[in-house]
């Protein structure tokens, strides 16, 4: 029964959730080079602990139901299969990737029935390239693209003069990942978050806080040892 509010360190006493969940989803990789998923689910939700302007509550009653996809195309073995002719077990393998979810939320009942929920966007896609080889070097290049979505559940459309209410726009974000192995046991490791260094926002806080900006471009780099 006890939540503390992360910005308040109040304890908010809320209700514990319960959830009925549905699902139902199709794999496939009858081809050699595409994999494919499809998946159709449905959470009705009992005093849900969400989120709103940076503090926890019980909504009332959410829905939440919608669709996801994915498929993973290897065009290296895409290749193969078109030429008839194998590439190397030691070859590079180069593959893109696309992922999509499609998200409807409400409240159910209470003062925002019909309402959507805070912070759960209809649309959300991932998306990238992939090179891998056995040994050496690989690398991805993702990006991951997010919705419009509302901060708080009475789903405003304008934004408060401290920045604590109001929607959030939508955004797009690209990520790098490069791997080197030097050896069987060993590697490097080059990570670059929103290599683009594009300016947003995820979050909304209650606590005069406002806006909170999300990361600008950072780096990782490291050396990877397994013993």
């Amino acid at each position: 029964r006890e939540a503390v509010d992360p910005t308040t360190a109040v304890d908010r006493d809320l209700d514990a959730e319960e959830s009925d969940n549905y699902e139902l989803g199709v794999r496939s990789r009858t081809l050699g080079w595409l994999s494919t998923e499809l998946t159709a689910f449905q959470m009705d939700f009992h005093n849900q602990i969400i989120t709103q302007a940076g503090q926890t509550t019980n909504g009332q009653n959410p829905r939440h139901r919608g669709v996801e996809g994915a498929f993973d195309l290897s065009l290296t073995k895409l290749k193969d299969s078109v030429s008839g002719q194998a590439t190397p077990k030691d070859a590079a393998d180069l593959s893109v990737f696309f992922n999509v979810t499609m998200l409807e939320t409400e409240f159910r009942t209470g003062p925002y029935y019909r309402n959507e929920l805070p912070y759960a966007p209809r649309r959300q896609f991932n998306w990238g390239v992939r090179y891998a080889r056995p040994h050496g070097f690989s690398g991805s290049l993702t990006a991951n693209s997010v919705g419009r979505q509302f901060s708080d559940s009475a789903n405003s459309q304008l934004e408060t003069a401290n920045g604590t209410v109001g929607p959030i726009p939508a955004y797009t974000a690209w990520d790098l990942n490069l791997d080197y192995e030097i050896k069987e046991d060993l590697s490097a490791f080059l990570g670059v978050k929103n290599i683009l260094n594009k300016e947003y926002f995820t979050t909304r806080e209650s606590q005069k806080t406002g806006i909170v900006p999300a990361p600008e471009q950072s780096f990782q780099v490291g050396i990877s040892a397994k013993f």
